[in-house]
């Protein structure tokens, strides 16, 4: 593998199903086992699942009605994908390092962007999407009774 990171995208489009339903990994490092695997939970919750040598190292939790589409971007400073909590909901994104038993909030987060995508931009496009999708009447919308 390359020394920073190559990315499998699996990904079901929100817009015809109504909710995504697929699954994103990134392969960190030199290592296979090293990766981030991004889904949204039955609650509507953005988990992002932090692996190192196969074993589960962290988890990041956030309601994707907590968090605002153009807050999710590209850091030149730090090389790195920024996801932000929206105005008003400060500290939405619960963190939770395994190996530590450590569990605190914070108002953002961030994932390295895989070597396919160096600046992040089709990630950042399909996590925004996953967002506009929460904050979409007509998908949270109950079906019509007549």
């Amino acid at each position: 593998m390359r020394s920073i990171l190559t990315a499998v995208v699996l990904i079901c489009s929100a817009s015809l199903l109504g909710q995504w339903t697929g699954e994103m990994q990134f392969h960190i490092g030199g290592q296979e086992h090293d990766e981030i695997r991004i889904r949204v939970d039955a609650r509507q919750r953005l988990v992002m699942d932090h692996f190192s040598a196969g074993i589960r190292s962290r988890q990041d939790i956030m309601p994707l009605s907590a968090l605002e589409p153009e807050a999710i971007a590209w850091d030149q400073e730090r090389g790195t994908i920024i996801i932000r909590c929206k105005e008003g909901k400060r500290q939405c994104i619960q963190r939770e390092v395994f190996r530590k038993s450590t569990l605190w909030r914070s108002s953002h987060t961030s994932i390295p962007a895989p070597a396919s995508d160096p600046q992040g931009a089709r990630t950042i496009a399909t996590l925004r999407s996953l967002v506009c999708s929460a904050h979409d009447p007509l998908v949270d919308a109950p079906p019509a009774t007549p």
